[in-house]
């Protein structure tokens, strides 16, 4: 079925007009009965089953609309192509043969073709020569084909003549190559041939929505979270091979699959044909919580295992930058897939067994024959609002393309741009990937040729074979390839492993040219010499540097990169090469600066002959012409310069000077960056040619290189509650590994489902003075623009507090706020009409954007926490200032950074009634708020949820709005409708964590006991309150952490901005809580001289004075762990043997220093309401409706094993978990449930489903006992008689019996959560960590982190273990990594992967420890558990403070005064550069 867009309009009824646009996006219009008549006999010649005009007189409501045409007709193009030939429709060949520019153009062509219409020709250029098949018409259609037509094959069609041209008599299929006009390729080892493929969309698009394939998900839309993907294999046309490549699909274009062969993780494994051992692994190891990146992940390690099938474990590990995982922190995900590697050494957690070795290929899927000798014919694509894309196979079609089109023209490749430049306004796009002349790679006498559309992994692999092919033989052959490692090493930290696999080195050097792109490629190219070539239909072939092409920053139509030379080194030993890159990640992230340096240097006269100091990122980035540059005087300057500390002083005076960053972003870090950069190589070069240097300096020129990561988890309880206990791996892990767990995305479509996209303000505050919806409602596609009066009920989304508006039509409070939704037949023509709405704005303010903005402008809101015991201010007042200190600490904000973004799904029913499927941690609110915004009883609502891709908080409330958006919109069409957010638009609208500012002052005693502590702090709530009340309420309530404050007033207020509400983040107000008092701990320990460790623990509560474990707060506290804990975390750590190598290192290494910590968590906990239904089935199976949403904690596993547990205790003995399921969460079915959250969802429904299981087991206890009586008699009878007898009862013949009794096995069950059922209580833990910077750079490397744990008895340590993990790992982004940018209206910069920055796998502790602390039953808890989810969270602060104490060491060699340094968080490598303190002119040897 192919959608056919058309305008309909007329003066009377019988008057029709039929417009469509032909191959050149120009209108033609069908104004006859005549002609109208004929294009549809000629569908009807085309097996087109049905078509459906819609005809509406002129002025009608309708009219502002596109029409749709939809026509059914069969798959096999190339046969309706070959009908339409025999009916004589040789008009030309049609690109898009089922569409009003496509058939109905031919039917009228052929009709016109006997009066004015010139034949189709073949141009005869010989025998066996290459001839085009084309249209006279249209000169532009002569790229359909290229193909060989001997003479003979001319002379049996009967197009031959000998001279001149011949109208042609119909061609033979054969003739035509099978690609012409199509995109042919197979996804999972079925074949499709699509025409009509959209030049905009996305491979991803295509699997997910067209096919039904959902387990390719999409998480950011960049190919910057590796959710999306596949592996795509081809044929080398070049070298015949097969090629396979792990791709980000949301990238990838559709129509750059001609000829591949696409696999998903559907279609290595699923639950009916069996899983495959990649994704029973990653099950096994607890790789999988939410599981929405699950199949990304996956399929990146299939990618691997086919081209690599005994990989080692190292080669595994540094394959992974390109996926993120917010949930696990990698640690499990890593352990499964270095599992497969020929050097493992990985034990399985729940069997104790090693897992190693290789992985066996034989039933993989094979790439389809079909495909091998296929080649890939010239095609052209039209798509809407004039978008083409153009297939050429020769540089001559490609330069006519590009000709015609002009700066509408754009060459692709695989397309990766787009995750960066989005708007691009070009509108037709030119796939050169198939010109053979721009294509291969040589190996020359000297130097390495690479075509223009060869991959960053192809570089890569061919530099890194002929590096160690050279170096092998020694000698000259080792020294021309001193470069190369270099090159590769920095090759391999460009983007990820996707977008080096097929993003081109041609398209990222256009990129650079073009854009001013910051592109790592093009420095290190210009640092060795490498030249361009350029390929001109005009002038031939030339050859500059790259140098020379980059500073081109625009080329002739006709112009185009052909490839790039990569020299060998001639100078031989003299040649001294490297390359360097500091960025907001060490992987996947662009360079601040990155810098390459090529010297040559006499080694016997310490004389440097020559040098090349190659830099970018000096200017400003994404601005034409700021490109690699090279640092010309001060290449001068060093030229015939002896090799000694003068002339290194001397170079990078000059060098400061003549490279100065522009603009305001980071140019005084971008500046240092210059300089370090020089000084690290230089000390490096020193080093090659043996000059004398200090191991302290030479500590500059370390290129780290990050070892293998390992990791250990102890934990043991009893088994009196087994399976309870029990290291269980999560049970819907295999489906989410194989793609077949189903997430609200995924949900399939109602027919006639439509999808919005919002139009979102562009101010932060203001009033809205008008809207012109003109444009957007003319837009393909466009059923409708819903607006704030289209509410039936309340315009708010709100569960408590002031309104939150679900569309806003008149004050704007922050910058992408929603103000109307755009209804449309796809996604795609939803979003871009949403562009076209034209919002005026009148009253604009300046935005409140700081809390320090805040507080000026006196927007302090109501609510305030407040928090006191003893005297604080006069015990302050009394303390002299030896004893006292004052400081601030600041913290930004952190984005929740779900893989699946905000997505709603409402279904219109029966009655008035609407469904929804949202992905959402507050079930209820989903009830509620569209209940309200539809003015209908709540019980007209039913809101289904199966499971959310990961939510920390950020779906408790804000899943709301778009849940009422959607029903309103599907409400009012009586037609379902889809929301899914892109990742910008999702972190442009919702924000985290809230800003958190605060004022301290505390006094201490000679022992660092802190006597007395005050406390202002300010919370930054974003425009509503939301549920920051409740983290501003926890800030204050977690300050004191686990500390015995005997004199303490602590307040906290909120305050407004006029950005995106915050809202609940994963540990709320905690991690805050934390970064202060250990701070203020830190403040103490400098200046009275202490270390922080003896200050931590002279402030611990008293192990054994209980009366004084009261918080101030007012909470009393009971099993207090922390001194066990503490001890234990030291003890396995070798704390006391880590202080020493510390120091004995920050001795030895000037320019990269350690640092030490060990940090508590007190964490309070309140177990909520839950209900639960439990179903039991003739069979034995059990299915469980529970109240809490599976959100990756694994809160279904655990309820299992307690169900298994307690159902057992009918025939006493655990029953097999796998006989139970789980029910979708339904507010239909258990209405009324609190949000999942606060850690404690698992807890809560694990009792609602034990005490619906007593309920039950109280019922079959009558069943069991009666039967054990039968059995009893049945057996003496049999005794008496010599035979045995078994008593055992089996749970299938327990529920059979109590079916024939009808007993009822179902129950509901409601646990309270209040009352003699409350239940709060304070988790404890400690964490040692260790840390490594490099001064002059900021980067920064976590060597250790042993995290010791109380959990009560887990109720299952493999899942808690996980979620210690992950939270901990998050708690290292916010402090290290994620980076909230707002320019100046209030508009957030970092709304994606491209500036947003979450922890990748190897940002993770290099030894990375977990244990569970033993024989800490906890009565009071559930199974006498206790919460995992956040609490590790808050010991991340450890790794922050070993950053502090990095710090100060190193400013203790830069000489910087004694003082107590402030440290924002997130604390990212120039603020570590800049804290550390050093000036050039200490850069020296």
């Amino acid at each position: 079925v192919t959608g056919l867009y058309c305008e309909a309009t007329g003066e009377e009824e019988e008057e029709l007009w039929l417009r469509y646009r032909d191959e050149d996006g120009d209108l033609v219009t069908l104004s006859s009965q005549e002609e109208l008549d004929l294009a549809l006999e000629s569908l009807e010649e085309a097996k087109a089953t049905t078509m459906h005009l819609v005809v509406s007189k002129r002025g009608s409501e309708q009219e502002r609309r596109a029409r749709r045409v939809e026509i059914e007709r069969e798959r096999n193009v190339q046969d309706n192509i070959r009908k339409l030939l025999e009916h004589g429709v040789r008009g030309r060949i049609p690109q898009h043969p089922w569409t009003a520019d496509g058939v109905a153009a031919d039917a009228v062509n052929a009709q016109k073709k006997k009066k004015k219409l010139p034949p189709v020709v073949l141009r005869q250029v010989g025998a066996d020569e290459t001839a085009s098949v084309g249209a006279a018409v249209d000169d532009d259609w002569s790229m359909v084909d290229e193909v060989k037509v001997s003479e003979a094959q001319q002379r049996e069609s009967g197009t031959f003549k000998s001279r001149g041209t011949a109208e042609l008599k119909p061609i033979p299929m054969a003739v035509l190559n099978r690609f012409s006009d199509q995109v042919t390729l197979f996804v999972n080892g079925n074949q499709y041939m699509l025409s009509n493929v959209s030049p905009t969309e996305r491979l991803v698009d295509y699997l997910r929505d067209t096919l039904g394939l959902t387990g390719t998900k999409v998480g950011c839309g960049e190919g910057g979270c590796g959710a999306c993907t596949v592996v795509l294999t081809y044929t080398d046309r070049s070298t015949g091979s097969t090629i396979h490549k792990a791709v980000n699909s949301c990238l990838h274009p559709l129509a750059a699959c001609n000829g591949a062969s696409i696999t998903t993780t559907e279609g290595i494994g699923s639950a009916s044909a069996g899983y495959h051992e990649i994704q029973k692994k990653v099950a096994s190891c607890n790789g999988s919580q939410c599981g929405y990146c699950t199949p990304g992940w996956v399929m990146n390690m299939y990618g691997l295992l086919s081209n690599t099938s005994t990989p080692t474990a190292d080669y595994i590990e540094k394959h992974f930058d390109g996926n993120i995982c917010r949930c696990t922190g990698y640690r499990p995900i890593l352990d499964g897939f270095r599992s497969f590697a020929k050097d493992a050494d990985i034990e399985d957690m729940v069997t104790g067994e090693q897992k190693c070795g290789g992985h066996d290929s034989s039933n993989d899927p094979k790439f389809p024959a079909f495909l091998r000798n296929a080649k890939a014919g010239s095609a052209r694509f039209l798509g809407t609002n004039g978008r083409v894309w153009i297939r050429p196979t020769t540089l001559k079609e490609a330069f006519a393309a590009l000709t015609k089109h002009g700066d509408k023209a754009r060459v692709v490749v695989a397309n990766t741009s787009v995750g960066i430049y989005k708007d691009d306004p070009t509108t037709v796009l030119v796939d050169i990937q198939n010109i053979p002349e721009l294509r291969g790679v040589k190996v020359n006498s000297g130097d390495i040729y690479f075509g223009a559309v060869e991959s960053l992994r192809v570089m890569a692999k061919t530099l890194e074979r002929i590096e160690g092919e050279e170096s092998a033989k020694g000698g000259d052959a080792a020294a021309r390839v001193k470069a190369f490692s270099a090159l590769v090493k920095h090759i391999r930290r460009i983007a990820g492993v996707h977008v080096r696999a097929v993003g081109s080195l041609g398209g990222n050097l256009n990129m650079a040219r073009k854009h001013g792109f910051l592109s790592d490629l093009a420095t290190i190219l210009v640092a060795v010499g490498a030249r361009a070539a350029l390929i001109s239909e005009s002038k031939g072939r030339e050859i500059v540097t790259v140098e020379e092409f980059l500073a081109r920053t625009t080329l002739p139509a006709d112009t185009l990169l052909q490839g790039v030379f990569v020299p060998f080194n001639a100078q031989g030993d003299a040649f001294h090469f490297n390359t360097y890159k500091t960025a907001m990640r060490n992987r996947m992230a662009h360079a601040y600066v990155n810098a390459g340096f090529a010297f040559e240097v006499d080694e016997k006269a310490q004389e440097i002959k020559s040098a090349v100091c190659a830099f970018a990122g000096v200017s400003d980035h994404d601005k034409a012409g700021a490109h690699a540059v090279r640092a010309s005087a001060t290449e001068e300057f060093l030229a015939g310069k002896p090799l000694n500390d003068t002339t290194l002083k001397a170079a990078i005076e000059i060098l400061s000077k003549e490279l100065v960053p522009s603009g305001e972003h980071r140019a005084r870090f971008r500046h240092r960056l210059v300089t370090g950069f020089f000084y690290k190589f230089m000390v490096s070069l020193f080093r090659s040619v043996g000059t004398k240097v200090s191991d302290a300096v030479a500590s500059a020129a370390i290129d780290y290189e990050r070892p293998l990561q390992k990791s250990r988890q102890e934990f043991g309880f009893p088994r009196t509650h087994a399976p309870v206990s029990l290291p269980i791996p999560k049970l819907s892990a295999k489906v989410q590994a194989s793609g077949e767990a189903r997430y609200s995305g995924d949900v399939p479509l109602r027919y006639g489902t439509l999808h919005a996209a919002y139009v979102l303000s562009t101010v932060a505050s203001g009033t809205i003075e008008s809207v012109d919806t003109s444009a957007a409602l003319k837009a393909p596609g466009v059923v409708d623009i819903i607006g704030e009066e289209d509410i039936p009920g309340v315009n708010s989304c709100a569960m408590q507090g002031p309104p939150i508006p679900i569309l806003n039509s008149v004050n704007i409070k922050h910058h992408s706020q929603p103000i109307m939704l755009v209804v449309a037949d796809t996604a795609r023509h939803a979003a871009e009409a949403a562009q076209l709405v034209r919002v005026t704005y009148k009253d604009v303010k300046t935005p409140v954007i700081t809390n320090e903005d805040a507080i000026k402008a006196n927007k302090v809101m109501p609510s305030a926490a407040h928090h006191s015991i003893g005297d604080a201010a006069s015990v302050l007042a009394s303390t002299d200032d030896k004893h006292r200190v004052t400081g601030d600490v600041e913290m930004s904000t952190q984005f929740h950074f779900y893989m699946e973004t905000q997505v709603s799904y409402a279904i219109p029913d029966e009655d008035g009634s609407m469904e929804l499927h949202t992905a959402t941690q507050w079930m209820d609110s989903i009830n509620k708020s569209v209940a309200q915004c539809l003015g209908v009883p709540m019980n007209k609502v039913r809101a289904v949820n199966r499971r959310c891709g990961g939510g920390f908080g950020g779906k408790l409330y804000h899943a709301t709005s778009h849940a009422a958006a959607a029903a309103v919109a599907a409400h009012k069409l009586q037609r379902p409708v889809r929301i899914v957010l892109s990742r910008n638009d999702d972190m442009r609208m919702h924000a985290g964590r809230e800003e958190t500012t605060a004022h301290y002052e505390a006094a201490f005693d000679d022992e660092g006991r802190i006597t007395a502590l005050t406390m202002q702090g300010f919370v930054g709530a974003g425009y509503n309150v939301d549920m920051s009340a409740f983290a501003n309420m926890s800030f204050a309530a977690a300050l004191s952490q686990v500390y015995n404050l005997k004199a303490a007033d602590i307040k906290s207020s909120l305050v407004a901005t006029n950005l995106a509400s915050r809202t609940a983040t994963r540990g709320p107000g905690e991690i805050q809580a934390s970064y202060v008092i250990e701070t203020i701990i830190e403040h103490i320990a400098h200046k009275s001289g202490l270390s922080p460790d003896q200050v931590r623990e002279v402030n611990f509560y008293d192990v054994n004075d209980k009366d004084s474990w009261t918080v101030p707060n007012g909470k009393k506290m009971s099993h207090y762990t922390v001194p066990r804990l503490w001890a234990l975390a030291k003890e396995k750590a070798g704390f006391d043997k880590l202080v020493k190598s510390v120091e004995e290192f920050n001795k030895t290494h000037r320019w990269r220093k350690r640092g030490l910590s060990v940090t508590p968590v007190r964490y309070e906990v309140s177990v909520w309401p839950r209900a639960a239904l439990v179903n039991i089935y003739a069979d034995g199976t059990i299915l469980i409706t529970h109240g809490a949403v599976e959100m990756g904690q694994g809160v279904n596993t655990k309820v299992a094993a307690v169900a298994a547990h307690e159902l057992g205790l009918a025939i006493d003995q655990p029953l097999d978990i796998n006989l139970v399921r789980f029910n979708d969460m339904n507010t239909s079915i258990n209405p009324n449930q609190l949000f999942t959250g606060g850690s404690t969802g698992s807890e809560g429904a694990c009792q609602a489903v034990r005490m619906a299981c007593q309920q039950l087991v109280e019922r079959l206890k009558s069943v069991v006992a009666a039967q054990r009586e039968m059995n009893a008699q049945k057996a003496d009878e049999a005794k008496s008689e010599g035979d045995g007898g078994d008593d055992d009862l089996s749970w299938q013949q327990v529920v059979g019996l109590a079916l024939m009794q009808s007993v009822n096995l179902s129950a509901q069950a409601h646990w309270a959560g209040a009352g003699a059922d409350s239940l709060t209580y304070m988790n404890f833990g400690a964490c040692v960590s260790e840390v490594e910077i490099d001064v002059l750079t900021g980067e920064h490397e976590i060597l250790l982190s042993e995290i010791v744990y109380d959990c009560g008895k887990s109720l299952n340590p493999a899942i808690d273990i996980g979620q210690c993990e992950g939270a901990f790992v998050m708690g290292v982004g916010f402090y290290l990594h994620e980076v909230a940018w707002y320019d100046k209206d209030a508009r957030l910069v970092s709304d994606g992967t491209w500036e947003y920055k979450p922890p990748l796998a190897n940002n993770i502790p290099q030894q990375f420890n977990v244990t569970l602390l033993q024989d800490a039953e906890f009565e009071r808890g559930i199974l006498s558990s206790k919460a995992s989810g956040e609490p590790p969270l808050v010991l991340s602060t450890s790794v922050i403070m070993a950053v502090r104490q990095a710090i100060k060491a190193a400013r203790k060699d830069a000489g910087v005064e004694d003082e107590f340094f402030k440290m924002p968080t997130p604390v990212t490598v120039d603020d570590i550069q800049r804290l550390c303190g050093h000036s050039d002119d200490q850069l020296t040897v």
